[in-house]
């Protein structure tokens, strides 16, 4: 029979030519048939295109029977259907992967080179892959390893061919076994067409009076050429192809613009001749009518990729647009803008304008929610995989409970899936699932902070939840929060455990797919799903609803095929989790456009000539434009060499090193030739990372030779003109805040127009969206102050609060509302806090010191053994305290608890140590002052506030140290800290530390009270570092030791006490307890330099300015008033560094409303000094 060629460049008619010759052959005869080879991408567009022009509106005989448009793979069950040499049986595209991954797996101790990899995810798929490039190359297995005899191989590729044969063949025999489809269906219909199957029933077609066209193929698989060629013996074969001349006697040369093509002519040409196939006169193909652009471009990119010295045709200059961008959202937002303005001109249609682009990555996510913005219909031509599908997200954390024991990750990732909840949520229809939610993030909370996981999660005994506020010193009531939690944990134990176990015991793989199934089908799994799928068909969203049907789907036809694969065999589960969540991980969604008149988005490689009337390729850098040719296959370039060389014709593998240099001048030939009327090419400067990035060498041939001008996009600025800008109101709303804004900061107006447009928009039904987006123009980052009511409602008339809480309002105003105001807490993690330890350390010393008061004796009066004993009894009894517990949670918990309590006992020794130093003796502990935690104490500070209610401050004394002379007693009050701290008097001063002056200003006030006599002096307020410090051995003397303790703080500037806090120094010796020495005549004074003394008067004047600022702060909490201050030091200390805050106040600097509380150095005397004239009116 008869090959014929169609040829002529891409700015030819070559539809109009073919469609000429397929009618002209349907005429001929009524027995005639035409069918039509396209590629499988595109069949579809194809199909409609072609069949539309077949038909023309005078010929009433025209018959889609007799004239077909087919891929190849389609040709193949079309003719094959009814011969029985297709198989039944098929196996899903993850169905294959597992089928391989047995093999492999089988297989491995006989493999060195690839025996690693065989459990690494993603090695199958390649494989798979290498496989399927095999079969349309037109080789068997066995033909890897037919080449190890050639000189070209060295002994890795020969291990590699061989390792590569062997597993592949094993696939295969797999597949036989099955009755699954070993060879490809182009291969054995060419075998069928060539009447090689003699063992058939049905005879070969009888091809004489069909012509088979073939058209819009840039290259053929060997498989391909075969099939071609047998059609071509067995009937008649039109190939068109995108070619300027004939290759008869050579091939083209690899830098050939059309080098692809011509290798399609040649080969099939010599194939023709060797077959004795008549070969007709090429038809060249007609010249388009109308075609100005097309034209143009053909001719001009091919003389300038051919030969640069030939005189270049001129360029519509008008049809041919170049765009360069500051960065991708410019160039969106301009594209968006011409598609709305070529749609509006009424000229055109939106099926009419296509985008290409070799960066779906980037762009793929920028254009939806412009395109939705300004309502563009718009179809993505890019695979979405069902990995982030919940069904997914379900498996894969199922089946990680049981590798991983329960990680509360993986719990977590399962609940919230939402498809196992369980069903006594539903006796409530109408809050069924905001229920289920709200418990699961209850649950979340618990278990994140008494870390409940492994199994916690599958024992019988119930959780028990103990609340504890270590800040208010108050236990909670969670009884309901324990039954709903404990609840929820049940029913997970019940279901979602007891099925793990019983999967895995399943002795056979088919037994653990059906308790699989019927597991899902317990937990309702499959009509959570339905309720998905009808629910966003109510909402219009089909796309969606088809996801969660194909997702289903591809769970139920990979476990049809893993009991085809596995099915009697032992059970593993490691392989069973692993290949169903890779399997559906690895599976895509079949998309379908949900609209005819849509803007097309599609892979700038898969480009047409004549596609669309408008294209718009963008991203088009250096870097993407051309592509690199990628290459993760297992087979490198030298090893494709070394096979191609010693294959014939009829066997080859892509020759990638041919492809890097042949390939990218022809796509990007098809891009510039796609549009019929107008070309958008365009790329951005910047993305992300990426700055400064260059123009595509191909887009500079048109700026350099061609002499477009590259036009720089404007960004929208105060001197943008609308008309370049605005497309929508929707659109509009936005543009005029971001102009406002601009307005504002440089101080100017919006011109004439942009006003207009602006009382249109408010005059539209847009007017809401507007006004409500517009009042971000005056926004300004400022609290607002709390209506009376309000106020009154988060801290009542009377405010109570304890001195921590007014630090922290003078910390920031925000900050205090937050915290106490509205009473947001951050989400507590499972650990040891501040808090907790501090209250361990309180309690443990607290109750060390009543031990000693219960005996009556004074801590100088025990003996270590004594002490020691004591101290024993309060950490089992502290230990074994609910609030606690965690201290015995784990390992590393008992750890801490040891060290928790070493710590307690050198603290406990070195106040025995120091008790024989000192005059100053422990009095009590533990001192509550004011109402705290349902307990009243000795007389707190009360100020009357000017709304007509109180401020009553809390607290709690850690303890209080007494010494007593002829003349006075003296009272010091000692606060227990875990690291390193001082009394810093510019502190104080701005209400940043009040702790210390407000304990020393209670206990002089109930001194009477605490002491019995009303003659007390205040020794002072000082901290005590509770720690268990690391010495080298030289520093490990006693005095050493006790210095590590030294108390830090305010202590009274007074002769008569100074022997009273340590009655043991030698001449010239420093205290090592207290900031004091001894002379050289044998008295005690401060020690030099010290600013920790303070006159009766001066602190007389601190305790008033610290009731000053607790009343002032009051003030400001009751009536209202937030102040966005957090504070600064010149240190760079600053209160937001550790804010658990920031993320809801937004506090930024760099707006001018924002500014910080600079805290200014002032040294004593001026901080003294501006205290005395605060108080000058006293």
């Amino acid at each position: 029979m008869t090959l014929q060629f169609l040829i002529g460049n891409g700015a030819l008619d070559h539809r109009q030519t073919y469609i000429k010759k397929a009618q002209e052959w349907l005429n001929q005869d009524e027995e005639n048939n035409v069918f039509f080879l396209v590629p499988n991408y595109n069949k579809f567009e194809q199909e409609q295109e072609i069949l539309k022009a077949l038909k023309p509106a005078e010929t009433v005989s025209f018959s889609t029977i007799r004239a077909q448009v087919f891929s190849f793979y389609r040709l193949a069950w079309f003719y094959l259907q009814k011969t029985g040499q297709l198989a039944n049986q098929t196996l899903s595209e993850a169905g294959r992967l597992m089928l391989l991954q047995k093999v492999l797996e089988e297989s491995q101790s006989e493999l060195l080179l690839y025996r690693g990899e065989v459990e690494k995810k993603g090695f199958s798929a390649k494989l798979l892959g290498l496989y399927q490039e095999l079969k349309v190359g037109n080789l068997a297995p066995e033909d890897l390893v037919a080449t190890l005899s050639e000189p070209g191989a060295n002994a890795d590729q020969s291990l590699k061919f061989a390792e590569l044969s062997l597993v592949l063949s094993r696939y295969e025999q797999e597949l036989m076994k099955r009755q699954l489809q070993v060879v490809d269906p182009l291969a054995l219909l060419t075998s069928y067409l060539k009447g090689e199957n003699t063992g058939s029933l049905f005879a070969p077609p009888n091809l004489s009076k069909t012509l088979f066209i073939a058209t819009d193929f840039q290259e053929l698989y060997a498989q391909e050429r075969c099939l071609l060629t047998t059609l071509a013996q067995k009937g008649h074969v039109l190939l068109d192809l995108v070619l300027d001349k004939a290759y008869v006697e050579n091939p083209p040369e690899a830098l050939d613009l059309f080098h692809d093509t011509g290798k399609i002519y040649y080969q099939l040409l010599q194939s023709a001749r060797e077959n004795g196939t008549k070969i007709l006169v090429d038809v060249k193909a007609a010249p388009l009518t109308k075609a100005p652009l097309q034209e143009a471009v053909e001719s001009f990119w091919r003389h300038t990729q051919n030969d640069n010295s030939k005189t270049l045709p001129a360029l519509p200059k008008e049809s041919i647009h170049l765009w360069q961008a500051l960065k991708p959202t410019d160039e969106v937002n301009r594209l968006a803008f011409e598609i709305r303005k070529l749609v509006a001109s009424g000229h055109y249609r939106y099926q009419d304008i296509q985008i290409l682009t070799n960066d779906l990555e980037t762009y793929g996510h920028l254009i939806p929610p412009v395109f939705h913005e300004l309502e563009i219909p718009f179809y993505l031509d890019q695979q979405v995989s069902m990995a982030q599908h919940p069904l997914v997200e379900f498996l894969q954390a199922l089946f990680a409970l049981g590798e991983y024991h329960y990680r509360l990750n993986d719990i977590m990732r399962l609940l919230k899936t939402e498809l196992f909840i369980p069903d006594y949520f539903f006796e409530n229809t109408q809050t069924g699932l905001q229920d289920y939610r709200d418990v699961v993030d209850q649950t979340e909370n618990v278990a994140l902070k008494f870390n409940f996981q492994g199994h916690f999660w599958t024992r019988s005994e119930d959780w028990q939840i103990v609340q504890y506020d270590f800040e208010n010193e108050s236990q909670e009531d969670a009884d309901e929060l324990t039954k709903n939690s404990n609840r929820l944990r049940q029913a997970f134990a019940k279901q979602i455990a007891e099925f793990l176990q019983r999967l895995q015991k399943s002795r056979t793989a088919k037994e653990a797919v059906a308790r699989l199934y019927q597991f899902l089908m317990a937990i309702k799994a499959d009509e959570r799903i339905k309720e998905w799928r009808e629910k966003d068909i109510a909402a219009g969203d089909l796309e969606l609803a088809r996801n969660h049907e194909q997702t289903w789907s591809a769970l139920m036809a990979l476990m049809d095929d893993y009991v085809e694969i596995y099915g009697e065999d032992t059970f593993n589960l490691t392989n069973f989790s692993l290949l169903f969540t890779t399997g559906l991980d690895s599976t895509f969604y079949g998309k379908v456009p949900s609209a005819i008149d849509q803007v097309q988005l599609n892979q700038l490689g898969l480009a047409r000539i004549g596609q669309a009337k408008i294209t718009f390729a963008i991203g088009l850098n250096d870097k993407n434009f051309p592509a690199p040719v990628s290459d993760d296959s297992l087979l490198t370039i030298e090893d494709r060499e070394v096979l191609n060389t010693a294959l014939n014709d009829e066997k080859q593998l892509r020759d990638l090193r041919t492809e890097s240099v042949a390939k990218a001048p022809f796509i990007a030939y098809k891009v510039f030739l796609s549009a019929c009327d107008e070309l958008f090419l365009s790329y951005a400067a910047n993305h992300d990372t990426e700055q400064n990035l260059r123009i595509s060498p191909y887009l500079q041939r048109f700026v350099s030779r061609g002499s477009i001008k590259m036009v720089l996009l404007e960004e929208l600025s105060l001197t943008s003109e609308p008309d370049n800008f605005v497309t929508t109101y929707r659109n509009l709303v936005g543009q005029l805040n971001l102009l406002y804004r601009q307005a504002k900061d440089e101080k100017l107006h919006l011109n004439t127009k942009w006003r207009t447009l602006e009382n249109l928009l408010l005059e539209s039904s847009y007017r809401n969206l507007a006004q409500r987006a517009f009042e971000s123009r005056d926004y300004v980052n400022t609290p607002v102050t709390l209506p009376k009511e309000v106020a009154e409602k988060l801290y009542g008339k009377d405010l109570y609060s304890s001195i921590s809480q007014m630090e922290s309002f003078y910390q920031c105003g925000y900050r205090y509302f937050a915290n106490y105001g509205l009473r947001l807490k951050e989400r507590e993690l499972f650990g040891l806090d501040s808090l907790t330890t501090g209250t361990l350390f309180h309690d443990a010393l607290d109750q060390f010191l009543q031990a000693v008061f219960a005996k009556q004796k004074l801590l100088v009066e025990l003996d270590e053994h004594e002490a020691q004993q004591l101290i024993d009894t309060v950490l089992q009894q502290i230990f074994a305290e609910p609030r606690f517990m965690i201290l015995q949670s784990s390992a590393r918990m008992h750890y801490l608890r040891y060290r928790l309590g070493k710590t307690i006992k050198k603290v406990i020794w070195v106040l025995h140590k120091q008790s024989q130093r000192t005059k100053m003796t422990p009095l009590a502990t533990e001192i509550v002052f004011g109402q705290l935690a349902g307990t009243k104490g000795i007389k707190g500070i009360e100020a009357p506030l000017s709304t007509g209610g109180k401020l009553a401050v809390r607290g709690k004394i850690d303890r209080l140290d007494i010494a007593r002379t002829n003349a006075h007693t003296w009272l010091g009050v000692v606060d227990y800290k875990s690291g390193a701290k001082d009394f810093n008097l510019p502190d104080a001063y701005f209400g940043l530390a009040m702790q210390l002056l407000t304990y020393l200003d209670v206990a002089l006030v109930n001194a009477a009270e605490l002491v019995g006599n009303t003659d007390v002096k205040a020794a002072g307020a000082y901290y005590m570092r509770i720690q268990d410090p690391v010495l080298k051995a030289e520093e490990a003397s006693l005095a050493e030791v006790l210095k590590a303790y030294k108390y830090k703080g305010i202590f009274t500037e007074d002769s008569e006490l100074y022997p009273l806090l340590d009655d043991t120094l030698e001449v010239k010796e420093r205290s090592v307890i207290y900031p004091v020495l001894s002379n050289k005549d044998g008295l005690l004074n401060k020690e030099s330099n010290s600013k920790s003394f303070y006159k009766e008067d001066e602190l007389e004047l601190l305790r008033r300015h610290n009731r000053n600022l607790m009343k002032n702060a009051a003030e400001n909490i009751v009536t209202g008033n937030i102040t966005l201050n957090p504070y600064k030091k010149s240190s760079g200390e600053k209160a937001c560094t550790f804010c658990l805050f920031r993320s809801l106040c937004t506090f930024d600097v760099m707006l001018a409303q924002n500014e910080y509380h600079e805290i200014p150095t002032l040294s004593k005397e001026e901080i003294l000094n501006e205290i005395k004239e605060e108080n000058s009116d006293v």
